[in-house]
């Protein structure tokens, strides 16, 4: 059954991941900061914008992590999108343990859109999700900061061209983030 056009999609994150969930953002050091943050983000996001039987398209459900979130909003019908077969198993089980009162649909494809091309395809895709989403409804993605991975390999490649090996253990920066690791090799 197609998800209907009074869809509200929400794009999760790949693999797990505990998180916040407390009443403000948390206060530890490093990435898990990041992670933490980003769960408490997607808490209060959440809670302010889905409405009691809003259907919810979870993109990169992976193992169901944020359902909680989503069924403390007393949604109506729920999509669980993500590659990970075995991910999705452990989301329908999750779904099913807590005896979840709206219905529910795990469906294993790659939602993922690694780049556009063009400037056209990138608004051929914001007016298809457009379509798909209820007025005044919201579609959540997040991107690598292109201006950091750019500025990063200028300075890899500026210190490789000037004799300096940038490396750290013996490797070339890297930019990373839960979700993707870019790596810059030494091509000379």
């Amino acid at each position: 059954m197609p998800i209907p056009p009074t869809a509200v999609a929400v794009q999760g994150r790949r693999g797990g991941g505990g998180g916040g969930g407390g009443g403000g953002p948390p206060s530890v050091g490093g990435m898990a900061l990041i992670g933490q943050l980003l769960e408490w983000v997607k808490r209060v996001m959440i809670a302010q914008l889905v409405r009691p039987n809003d259907a919810v398209c979870d993109v990169f459900c992976g193992r169901g992590l944020d359902c909680d979130k989503l069924a403390d909003t007393k949604i109506g019908r729920y999509l669980g999108l993500d590659l990970s077969a075995s991910a999705l198993k452990e989301a329908q089980e999750e779904w099913r343990r807590a005896e979840r009162s709206c219905v529910a649909d795990f469906k294993q494809m790659d939602p993922c859109m690694d780049c556009f091309h063009t400037e056209d395809r990138l608004h051929n895709f914001l007016r298809n999700a457009a379509a798909l989403l209820k007025p005044g409804g919201y579609l959540f993605g997040t991107c690598p900061d292109s201006g950091t991975i750019w500025c990063k390999y200028q300075k890899a490649v500026e210190s490789l061209r000037t004799g300096h090996q940038p490396r750290w253990n013996g490797q070339l920066p890297r930019v990373r983030s839960d979700s993707y690791t870019i790596t810059f090799e030494d091509d000379r």
